[in-house]
């Protein structure tokens, strides 16, 4: 690339962001390059029958979704890209410590995002180093599946094949419903229809499974806490913006404060009550703050009015 043309890159992206584009274009070429057609796959005596089966489900799932839509069945999943780690990517969220608002980004053509994404984990935790230092509140989400929505043709990725059954299917669902539908610059709208016609396609799909009937009590369970955690999110909002915070050590404290109060011993009482595992009551699992409930939010806000139509 001469300097003259380096320029009028930094000049229309910054050069930040073309660092970043740059990486992350390497990234997916990476992905592309290295993935291998499934039917070589599938004959090559070398590779473990649990991930044939996974490829020979990934096609049957597709075909059946692209013929309930009544749609042209894509060219997507027909190669498949074993990873070298067990995530495909790393999502960055960050919000301002005196506000409940994800840090937004924003690029040609795709539009707005809420998050940035990261094929290089060291590279995501070095961003996360980087807004912290500038006082946000950040949170790092690991990614088994993503939709380019087009642009490329997907891979069928080996970071799927860490689900179960029925949850491998939704993971499927939902990333295969990207392909039919997206709103440019509304990530949670198209995250929460995605989830939401997943999940009813999972429902029809295995209809006539009874194993799936001890997964749709769990997964009628979870929605339980979603909603209850969407509500609380949005108590914690409003909270937030009627408290005047000085610093990011007032905010995580304050923070704190509403966790440890409102979720933890809230949820802990509830999947008591509800007869949830301990195991699957995740609102009291791992670090929460200010950034992962706006994550969470991306994926869940509108389940709950999705659901009255």
């Amino acid at each position: 690339m001469n300097f003259l043309l380096l320029l009028l890159l930094c000049s229309f992206f910054s050069c930040s962001k073309l660092n970043y584009l740059t990486k992350q274009g390497i990234g997916q070429f990476k992905i592309h390059w290295n993935s291998v057609d499934n039917e070589k796959i599938l004959s090559d005596p070398k590779v473990k029958t649990h991930i044939k089966d996974k490829i020979k489900n990934v096609e049957i799932l597709k075909s059946y979704f692209y013929t309930f839509f009544s749609q042209k069945k894509t060219s997507i999943y027909s190669k498949t890209s074993l990873l070298d780690q067990e995530a495909v990517t790393y999502l960055v969220i960050a919000t301002p410590f005196n506000k409940l608002k994800a840090l937004e980004h924003s690029f040609p053509i795709i539009g707005t995002v809420p998050y940035l994404g990261f094929f290089d984990k060291k590279d995501a935790m070095n961003f996360s180093k980087e807004l912290d230092h500038k006082d946000y509140i950040t949170y790092v989400r690991p990614v088994y599946a993503y939709s380019t929505l087009g642009w490329f043709e997907d891979r069928i990725l080996s970071s799927f094949f860490y689900f179960n059954q029925f949850d491998f299917a939704e993971l499927i669902f939902h990333e295969l419903f990207h392909t039919l539908f997206f709103i440019s610059n509304d990530v949670t709208t198209n995250e929460n229809l995605a989830d939401f016609f997943s999940k009813k396609l999972l429902e029809i799909y295995y209809k006539n499974n009874d194993q799936f009937n001890n997964y749709k009590m769990q997964m009628n369970k979870r929605k339980i806490l979603s909603r209850v955690l969407v509500g609380k999110v949005n108590s914690y909002k409003k909270l937030l913006s009627n408290e005047k915070i000085e610093s990011k050590e007032e905010a995580i404290s304050f923070f704190e404060k509403f966790y440890q109060k409102e979720i933890l011993i809230h949820f802990k009482d509830l999947c008591n009550k509800e007869n949830i595992e301990a195991k699957y009551c995740y609102p009291t699992k791992g670090r929460w703050n200010q950034a992962r409930f706006v994550a969470y939010m991306t994926y869940n806000e509108k389940q709950e009015k999705l659901e009255t139509f």
